[in-house]
């Protein structure tokens, strides 16, 4: 395409600008969030407090969206109490919505994940069981099956169970697997 300047503008002229931009409005909000500017909502988790933005969090999380625009006594007050998630997620999370920070690491990665299914943070959700898939061995497998069907998880599931199916004889001979034999032998 060219302009009236004779320049020509590329699909990747375009993109490259698109990223920038994403970048730069990342950076805006992760700020905003640092600082703690214009925030209308407190997030009490535990004994922390979080100090956030109703338009944000309600972008990316359906969840919150719900919960502002039902006029709960709780929005109204500019207080919500938030329960069944750790704060250490739920801050991860925070990084993870104003900055597309990625904090995932195998030790968060359930909270994480647990946490945005509850959340409705569709994109989060996806990126916690694309790392768990990246990350599946024999001895985790029924562990990240176990975890995928319990919330929900179709993918993580499906390949949780691929997983298991192709690796089957060596997962056998886990703990892991003992235990649910047993488990479910005495029910």
């Amino acid at each position: 395409m060219n302009d009236n300047n004779g320049m020509s503008w590329t699909d990747d002229s375009c993109e490259a600008w698109r990223v920038r931009y994403h970048k730069e409005i990342c950076h805006g909000l992760a700020q905003a969030l640092s600082n703690e500017e214009f925030t209308d909502i407190k997030i009490i988790i535990d004994d922390k407090t979080f100090n956030c933005h109703r338009i944000v969090l309600s972008i990316m999380s359906p969840y919150f969206s719900a919960m502002f625009a039902s006029g709960m006594k709780e929005c109204q007050d500019g207080i919500v109490h938030l329960q069944n998630v750790e704060s250490e997620a739920f801050e991860k999370i925070l990084k993870f919505i104003y900055g597309g920070q990625d904090f995932i690491d195998t030790e968060n990665v359930d909270s994480l994940l647990q946490a945005a299914v509850m959340l409705q943070i569709k994109c989060l959700q996806e990126r916690c069981e694309e790392y768990m898939v990246g990350k599946l061995d024999p001895e985790n497998s029924l562990g990240a099956w176990k975890l995928a069907q319990g919330h929900g998880c179709l993918c993580l599931a499906e390949r949780a169970f691929q997983f298991i199916l192709y690796y089957f004889e060596q997962i056998c001979k886990t703990e892991d697997f003992w235990l649910l034999i047993v488990t479910n032998y005495c029910k």
